[in-house]
């Protein structure tokens, strides 16, 4: 994606791809399976002291495509409980627009798919859209030339 974003990098090496969605790991649409992955997911960006320095802020984002199996705020309650659980030595606190880390969870039929992100997602990597990558780098590049 830094790639894709530098904006010196004007060739567009993709063809038919218009999103990325980043997935670290993936599971089945059981709750028991979900908490088993969160805490895979989750455990080296929110509980590891060496990577962790201070609390973070940190947002969850779930898309749901054909899934209902388990519902929405569910899956969100379960992963800020297991972000915040007991004995970890951190208080990280949700913040919905100033976050430092965003949690995808992406549903897709009967497979959940989980992942940590940076702050920088929405609005350098516009969440991973590459044609929105391309055409902001083609607008800047006629501003100039209009300048």
């Amino acid at each position: 994606m830094k790639d894709l974003a530098d904006p010196k990098n004007m060739v567009k090496r993709t063809r038919y791809v218009q999103k990325l969605t980043p997935i670290t790991y993936s599971c089945n649409a059981k709750m028991e399976q979900l908490i088993k992955l969160a805490n895979l997911v989750i455990g080296p960006h929110f509980h590891d002291p060496s990577k962790v320095k201070k609390d973070l802020k940190f947002a969850v984002e779930v898309t749901r495509r054909n899934f209902n199996t388990i519902e929405r705020m569910d899956i969100i309650n379960q992963v800020v409980k297991l972000v915040n659980k007991e004995g970890s030595g951190f208080h990280h606190t949700v913040d919905l627009k100033n976050y430092d880390k965003l949690i995808l969870v992406e549903c897709f039929k009967s497979n959940i798919g989980m992942c940590v992100v940076d702050g920088d997602y929405k609005t350098e990597y516009r969440k991973y859209n590459v044609q929105q990558i391309y055409e902001s780098k083609f607008q800047e590049d006629d501003d100039k030339d209009v300048k």
